[in-house]
């Protein structure tokens, strides 16, 4: 057996080093990606009616919300989540023929006015699923005075 050598430290086990553990980041805290793969380009509020003026403002507005955190997003005028039993019964019956029917809430974005993005929020990432030129998916109540 080969002798050591008293100068020689003997590093530390790695089960003895200390070890800062950072939390991963909310995702509040995170700026917003954007995913298109299971967008809804068949029904109501399909993809494929985006065009013109409402293409480039929707365009833009994700643009200005990709300076945004996802807390400053939720904060913003007209952003929220909605139950999926809240929306108009047309659109719970697409969530069904789109496999959707287990998702638990919906987010709703405002782009300009009326038209809205609607999509499943995850983490950071906002899966897009329908485009709400009418405000249609979720009519606003109207307050009684």
């Amino acid at each position: 057996m080969a002798k050591r050598d008293k100068n020689t430290k003997l590093s530390s086990s790695p089960s003895s080093r200390k070890h800062t553990r950072i939390p991963p980041p909310s995702a509040d805290s995170q700026y917003p990606l954007w995913a298109f793969r299971g967008f809804d380009n068949d029904g109501d509020w399909c993809w494929s009616t985006v065009c013109g003026p409402d293409a480039a403002s929707f365009l833009q507005r994700l643009r200005d919300y990709e300076g945004m955190t996802w807390a400053q997003i939720k904060r913003a005028s007209h952003c929220h989540f909605v139950e999926p039993s809240e929306i108009i019964r047309r659109a719970q019956k697409r969530l069904v023929a789109l496999g959707k029917q287990e998702t638990n809430s919906l987010f709703s974005m405002s782009v300009a006015g009326k038209p809205r993005i609607w999509g499943i929020l995850r983490e950071h990432v906002m899966f897009a699923l329908w485009w709400d030129p009418n405000h249609e998916i979720w009519p606003s109540q109207k307050k009684h005075t």
